[in-house]
């Protein structure tokens, strides 16, 4: 929030990772979730950084999401698969 206001720009509120991904999803699939009215729809979202990896289900149903379930991992992230790989070809 500091940055924001070093930089001149008012900052409404700060969004989780899993949070974001979701409104950009239910923002370019919002035809297509509105058409489903009553029907709730589960996607999952998958992030593999490559320092960590993260998971989040998020529940759609026309104007409304629900982050139903996230899960990260600073422990595991493209560099492990990196590794693994140099020392299986080495």
């Amino acid at each position: 929030m500091d940055s924001a206001a070093i930089a001149g720009v008012e900052c409404m509120g700060l969004l989780s990772d899993h949070l974001a991904i979701s409104k950009a999803y239910a923002y370019l699939k919002r035809k297509e979730i509105k058409k489903e009215r009553d029907v709730w729809k589960v996607v999952c979202f998958i992030d593999l950084g490559y320092s960590s990896f993260s998971i989040s289900f998020v529940e759609f149903c026309a104007k409304k999401g629900k982050v139903l379930y996230t899960y990260s991992d600073r422990n595991i992230g493209a560099r492990n698969m990196d590794k693994n790989m140099l020392e299986y070809l080495s």
